[in-house]
């Protein structure tokens, strides 16, 4: 197997019932294999983008099921301030808008995770950074090709 399909392999339920420990489980086992998959893939092409981005896909599906299957809170916190990380780099070196947003995304997960924590210093400093990134977004993209149909309602609800 390699990264993409332990990757959709830790989006699809194991058998034994849906939602269980044992779908957690082999879904947090396939994401631990995607990610180092990707970390292998890293090694031999350390400056391809898509490798790297999809690294930081695989770290924001572990965070999650560490945030919300395992409890694992500083687990997935570390898996988010990676996804950020990352994202970071790919934004300084590229253009395309998709790894801005995916700043403002990790900045949204560590948002989150620093909340669940109780630290909300932190994460009101987390969720600014990512409003703040949003922000250039949709001033540099008018039509807000950036966002979902989802999300461009309610940044026009924010905004109002």
């Amino acid at each position: 197997m390699n990264s993409v399909d332990y990757e959709v392999a830790g989006d699809i339920p194991a058998s034994g019932g849906p939602g269980g420990a044992e779908d957690s489980t082999k879904q947090d086992e396939n994401y631990h294999k995607a990610i180092a998959t990707d970390e292998l893939m890293l090694a031999l092409s350390p400056y391809d983008f898509d490798v790297q981005h999809a690294y930081a896909t695989d770290l924001v599906s572990l965070g999650v099921i560490l945030t919300y299957h395992e409890k694992d809170l500083n687990a997935a916190l570390a898996c988010f301030k990676k996804e950020l990380g990352i994202d970071q780099k790919l934004r300084e070196h590229s253009a395309d808008t998709r790894y801005a947003r995916g700043v403002a995304v990790a900045y949204s997960h560590l948002g989150q995770a620093y909340d669940r924590l109780g630290d909300t210093q932190q994460s009101l400093e987390n969720f600014a950074q990512g409003l703040g990134v949003s922000r250039e977004l949709a001033l540099a993209d008018p039509k807000k090709h950036f966002l979902s149909a989802r999300s461009r309602h309610r940044l026009r609800q924010y905004c109002e």
